[in-house]
């Protein structure tokens, strides 16, 4: 799985934010708290391939990259993506959070 840390993300945002879709593996409550700028939350329980039927015209052309407090929620969604599609190189995970 590849990760990503918080200045790169950064760094890569400002480059170019069109380039990236950022999914917020929280729950609802953690969200409605505090998130990343145009972040969409999805339920850290979703399964992959309804994760790419409800949100595949987001991820066309895009980097995803997914978030949640620490990181294992986040990184857990991503392994279970890279199963159901086999994408390794379009879903990055947040490193820590």
């Amino acid at each position: 799985m590849q990760e990503i840390r918080e200045a790169a993300l950064a760094d890569s945002l400002k480059a170019d934010r069109d380039r990236f879709v950022l999914f917020d593996v929280r729950e609802p409550e953690e969200f409605a708290v505090s998130r990343l700028s145009g972040a969409v939350r999805v339920d850290p329980e979703i399964d992959g391939k309804a994760f790419v039927k409800q949100h595949a015209a987001k991820l066309d052309g895009k980097t995803a990259v997914f978030y949640c407090s620490v990181g294992y929620r986040s990184s857990v969604l991503v392994d279970r993506l890279v199963e159901a599609t086999g994408d390794t190189s379009r879903l990055v995970n947040l490193r820590g959070g």
